[in-house]
């Protein structure tokens, strides 16, 4: 989602207000992510949420 915005990965670190290596581990699946940070995510990187 963020590459589709063309976002970086500092730009993206910002708007969530996290670390770029946050961004980074849960974008690699390092870290797992729960489905409320992802709905936080996508709204912010203007993707619907048809759930």
């Amino acid at each position: 989602m963020r590459e589709h915005v063309g976002l970086s990965l500092t730009e993206a670190a910002a708007l969530h207000r996290v670390d770029k290596t946050a961004i980074s581990n849960t974008e690699s699946a390092r870290f797992g992510v729960s489905a409320d940070r992802v709905r936080v995510w996508a709204a912010n990187y203007s993707c619907p949420d048809p759930a």
